[in-house]
């Protein structure tokens, strides 16, 4: 072989080392931006992963928090929950698919809203039932004056009136408050109208109390008149102005008694009869009587 041809071979084997050395290097480099392409790609599946769970676990406190007001609500206004208002949890672990952690969130997130709206209703049925009752305690409390027993029972009803009406116009007032308010205001007419019956009561004894006293004083009076007039006989005498006696009718005279044989001389001369009167045999009285024996006779 010639120099020449020698000299030709060398340059050949230098450009395909250098050809070897440049693919192997490209392909290192296709690897690393493969890998890294995939690191990238991974820490942000992770990313959103962990947003997941940290939005379905947000979504998961949510719908526990309205569900506990909703049913204290019910428990407060002494209603029964609605059948479709049970709040179901679903799974926020890591172990849950992404997919399904944002599809858990949605769920929770649309059953919050269901029981808040329902737990809001139930805010405006209590307060609608609490303006009823502050409208009749004004009623009974402007109905009342005067009649009660005890005047601290309205003084109490006026202080529930205004804590009522306080709540009512309370925006964020819970339906445990608007239906506590509604109870102390209930417990305050209730206390007021007890009030208005003792007195109504206490007026009536009282009235038949001062009747009967009455009728006694009556009875009393009667009976002292009934001793005092006596309808029998008059006795022609004054106790000291006390008392007097009423004069009965006076008797018809009896007829005197014929006169005996031997009694007088004198022609139509009576002796005097069991009263104590002298008559003529013809009925008219006697008058200038004389003793005759051991009797009385007139003329």
């Amino acid at each position: 072989m010639s120099e020449e041809a020698e000299e030709t071979e060398e340059p050949k084997k230098g450009r395909s080392h250098k050809a070897l050395i440049g693919g192997i290097a490209a392909a290192v480099v296709l690897v690393a931006a493969c890998g890294g392409g995939y690191y990238a790609w991974n820490s942000h599946q992770q990313t959103l992963h962990t947003q997941a769970i940290g939005n379905c676990r947000t979504e998961a406190k949510k719908l526990k928090t309205v569900n506990v007001a909703y049913m204290e609500s019910v428990k407060a206004a002494a209603v029964k929950p609605a059948k479709d208002m049970t709040a179901k949890q679903a799974p926020c672990g890591t172990g849950t698919a992404t997919d399904q952690l944002n599809r858990n969130a949605a769920d929770m997130k649309a059953q919050a809203a269901k029981v808040t709206e329902r737990n809001g209703r139930l805010e405006s049925q209590t307060k609608k039932t609490l303006n009823d009752g502050l409208a009749n305690a004004q009623n009974v409390l402007g109905s009342t004056d005067g009649k009660v027993a005890d005047n601290g029972t309205r003084d109490a009803l006026t202080k529930a009136i205004d804590a009522s009406k306080k709540a009512a116009s309370d925006k964020k007032a819970t339906v445990k408050a608007l239906a506590d308010s509604k109870a102390s205001l209930d417990n305050a007419v209730n206390a007021v109208n007890a009030s208005v019956q003792a007195k109504a009561q206490a007026d009536a004894a009282a009235a038949q109390q001062a009747q009967q006293a009455q009728q006694a004083q009556q009875a009393q009076a009667q009976a002292q008149t009934a001793q005092n007039y006596s309808g029998n006989s008059y006795r022609g005498n004054y106790n000291g102005g006390s008392s007097y006696t009423a004069p009965s009718p006076p008797s018809s005279p009896s007829t005197p008694s014929a006169p005996h044989s031997n009694d007088l001389d004198w022609d139509g001369i009576e002796i005097m009869d069991t009263h104590g009167h002298s008559w003529y045999s013809d009925g008219t009285p006697m008058n200038n009587c004389i003793m005759v024996n051991g009797e009385e006779a007139c003329r």
